[in-house]
């Protein structure tokens, strides 16, 4: 028998067989030919949701003299940006918070403070609530032993790392402001704050300062530097209402930055293995990456003030963020105050705070492939 007509044959017999009024033939019919199963639709089965996202924020207040209406401000916010973290941007959220004042004889009551990482906003609050800005001395604080405290926290290793840093004055040894400073060398206990912020930058962590202005305008180059090694920024801040928002856009950007560098170094890899063992041009590298990365329709969500993101960092900031430490930094202070410098807007320390999306520039994403394929090939994958 020609196989090919078997379909059609099948369905003859089968017709035959429905038609039949006799039950012998039926039955007969029955016990000689097998039925085709009729195939069962399995229904795809629904994907898993992904998990929340984890996220870690370091709250970093100074608690000097003329801080208090903003401790009282972070207090007062502190559960509205647990609740909208978690209901808008459907994240785990653990908090932690360090205090900071001064060295002796500067400030004889604390140097720092630190409240681990914790789920319990109430823990948090009633730290905040206990928290009294008083004293300070010379004008500089001990800002390097709070980013010292700052990478020392428990962070969770798979977490999105944020800090936010409320600042008003400069750290101690910085050079070229003519301030009256009582320890010109720097952190009695050693710590660099460029240093501390490399290693913030090992780590993965976000740093937003937060510039309590008018005081700390002059400052903000060198706060802008030190923010831009993390992929952070420097803030200005004039109305203490306004920092609870400014707190949650700073965190949903550092959200949005630790997302775009997964994104990037997923494609890192994806177009380095590509190579095959063969040597690497690196900057046909990055511009392979920055085009998949357009490609693939990636925004930032960066910080803006009322309808506009924050200014590029200066001329002087791009300088001072390539410094490795802090003496380098003092040399380049003075480097650029004997050259004209560029003018650069604050932005409205007054403003209403929120994220804008935006798209990653060509530097960010060659800094950011670089900084990918060096851990490639450090981990020899």
């Amino acid at each position: 028998m020609d196989m090919s007509k078997r379909p059609r044959c099948d369905a003859i017999l089968e017709s035959a067989i429905l038609q039949s009024t006799d039950s012998a033939t039926k039955l007969l019919f029955a016990s000689t030919w097998t039925t085709r199963a009729v195939p069962t639709v399995v229904p795809e089965p629904e994907p898993e949701p992904a998990p929340p996202t984890e996220v870690d924020l370091a709250i970093v207040m100074d608690c000097t003299g003329s801080m208090q209406r903003y401790i009282d401000e972070t207090k007062r916010g502190i559960r509205q940006i647990v609740e909208e973290v978690k209901k808008t941007d459907k994240c785990i959220l653990r908090l932690a918070l360090v205090e900071y004042r001064d060295h002796p004889p500067q400030d004889k009551t604390f140097v720092t403070k630190v409240h681990p990482f914790t789920d319990n906003e109430g823990t948090v609050e009633d730290a905040l609530g206990k928290c009294v800005a008083s004293g300070g001395g010379d004008e500089p604080e001990a800002v390097a032993d709070a980013l010292h405290e700052l990478t020392a926290l428990n962070w969770k290793a798979d977490a999105t790392k944020i800090a936010v840093m409320v600042v008003d004055a400069p750290p101690h040894g910085l050079q070229g402001f003519g301030f009256a400073d009582g320890f010109p060398d720097g952190c009695p206990d050693g710590h660099d704050p460029v240093t501390l912020c490399n290693t913030l930058e090992e780590k993965e962590i976000v740093l937003f300062f937060v510039g309590c202005e008018p005081n700390s305008e002059k400052y903000k180059d060198i706060y802008d530097a030190l923010a831009d090694k993390t992929g952070g920024r420097y803030v200005p801040l004039s109305d203490a209402n306004k920092l609870t928002n400014l707190i949650l856009a700073s965190i949903r950007a550092g959200m949005s930055y630790a997302s775009l560098t997964k994104t990037i170094a997923a494609i890192t890899l994806k177009e380095a293995k590509k190579a095959d063992g063969t040597a690497v041009d690196e900057s046909a590298l990055a511009g392979a990456v920055y085009r998949k990365v357009m490609e693939s329709g990636s925004t930032l969500d960066v910080v803006s003030t009322g309808s506009s993101q924050l200014p590029p960092p200066s001329k002087n900031a791009k300088a001072y963020k390539n410094c490795r430490d802090l003496p380098g930094l003092n040399l380049t202070i003075i480097t650029c105050k004997s050259v004209p410098t560029d003018v650069r807007p604050t932005g409205d320390g007054a403003a209403d705070y929120r994220v804008m999306a935006t798209e990653p520039s060509v530097d960010l994403v060659s800094d950011l492939c670089m900084k990918s394929y060096r851990k490639i090939k450090s981990d020899g994958k």
